[in-house]
Parts: C-alpha cells; sequence; structure tokens
C-alpha cells in the first residue's frame, strides 16, 4: 500500500498513539494499544484510492517486477559471461594465445547471435 500511494504521489500523513486501555469491563486487566490517525489534504481526490484503482496497479506492478526480475536475471548472465571472458583473456601468456581465445569466443558467439536473432533485445535501438 505504501509503495501505491508513493508512486500516485498522494499526500497524507499517518500518526499514531499509544493509549492504555482496559480490557474488560469487570477484570482489572489493562492492554497497550495503538490508535491510528490518518489526515488527508483537503484538495485529495479520493477517487485515487478506488478498490479498482489500487486492483490495477497491483496487476501492473507486479507484471513490471517480473519483467524487471526478468531482465536483471538476462543481464547478471551477460556480465558473468563477460567476466569469465576477461579473465580467460588476462591468463593469456602471449599474442597468439590472446587472439586464439577472442577467435574461438567469436565464432561461438557468432553461433549463439544466429538463435538469439528472432527474439527481442531491449538493447537495439532500431527495432
Amino acid at each position: 500500500m505504501i509503495s501505491f500511494i508513493a508512486t500516485q504521489y498522494i499526500t497524507w500523513i499517518m500518526a499514531w498513539d499509544y493509549i492504555i486501555e482496559p480490557t474488560y469491563e469487570n477484570v482489572d486487566i489493562k492492554s497497550l494499544s495503538r490508535k491510528f490517525k490518518i489526515k488527508w489534504w483537503s484538495k485529495f481526490n479520493t477517487c485515487i484510492i478506488s478498490k479498482r484503482n489500487i486492483d490495477q496497479w497491483q496487476a501492473n506492478y507486479r507484471q513490471r517486477k517480473e519483467e524487471k526480475n526478468q531482465s536483471l536475471t538476462q543481464e547478471s548472465l551477460f556480465l558473468a559471461e563477460k567476466q569469465q571472458l576477461l579473465a580467460e583473456l588476462a591468463a593469456t601468456a602471449s599474442m597468439k594465445e590472446f587472439e586464439q581465445v577472442i577467435k574461438e569466443k567469436s565464432t561461438t558467439s557468432n553461433n549463439d547471435s544466429e538463435e538469439e536473432s528472432n527474439q527481442f533485445n531491449p538493447y537495439d535501438m532500431f527495432y
């Protein structure tokens, strides 16, 4: 709910007070309770927080979150492959080994890119 309120720029103040109140009328047992108060601005449009709008926002929020997690997974795989390639290049002792590693990786990269050519690339600006 807090995330919804923050993304919709809803202006409000929430406060609470602690009070000691009797739990039962005939028994001398008291409990510590919280009383919540919410102050909405007078110009607040209450239609923003209708049940329908909140449900719609939750559905969109979950979908965006899943898409973000998927893109982060793809990006982390890319970064792991990049790190591995850099480690292999750093481990070479001669220019000949260096060029051989580059050749091997570029041929495997070309094979992979042919398979991925049908997939959507979020970094492609001309899709």
